[in-house]
């Protein structure tokens, strides 16, 4: 940071979204420039006598790819809740290699209809190797405390995403221009 209270310092930016269905609204808080963006939560509407939709459903396998499969993984507890699960496997080619030089990707996911959210996703390159996972851990079924959705006192608000701006050495770079922003939707 060259200005401010933060001067001299390196910050790190962190983007940090919260979704208040209750207040239909998405706020999205940038730490580095103290901004707030505040946008409408758009729900998909059913129709009358629709069929609901399930919101975790196994994938079906392309029917063009021989480089793709998924299967299904049953029903699992985790963190309480009925989890159901689904493996993609896919392979790809490696560039620069022989032809059939081959990587493998593997992502699992652990979905959970009752509370509509993904509960476990893990990728990878091979079931033994290093692995990326995100997980909800200790999930409460209570009523948030509101003050986890006030902004803070010192961001500035808008209803419009804003390009990052680059702070310090970086300053002197341009941001490519941005195109305006899709609206948010959820299921």
């Amino acid at each position: 940071m060259e200005t401010g209270p933060d001067a001299g310092s390196d910050i790190e930016m962190h983007t940090i979204l919260i979704c208040e269905p209750g207040q239909h609204r998405i706020i999205q808080l940038d730490n580095a420039n103290r901004a707030a963006t505040v946008r409408p939560l758009k729900l998909l509407a059913v129709r009358s006598g629709a069929t609901a939709v399930p919101f975790c459903r196994v994938p079906s396998s392309p029917k063009t790819s021989a480089n793709m499969s998924i299967e299904g993984l049953g029903h699992r507890t985790i963190e309480g809740f009925d989890a159901i699960g689904w493996r993609i496997t896919s392979q790809a080619s490696v560039a620069e290699a022989t032809a059939e030089a081959t990587m493998q990707h593997i992502h699992e996911a652990w979905c959970s209809e009752d509370l509509g959210a993904i509960l476990l996703s893990v990728d990878g390159g091979a079931e033994d190797g290093p692995s990326l996972q995100i997980a909800m851990t200790q999930i409460q079924r209570t009523e948030p405390d509101p003050s986890l959705f006030d902004i803070p006192p010192d961001y500035t608000v808008s209803d419009t995403l804003q390009p990052p701006r680059f702070v310090g050495r970086a300053a002197t770079q341009s941001p490519e221009p941005s195109s305006p922003p899709s609206p948010l939707s959820t299921h």
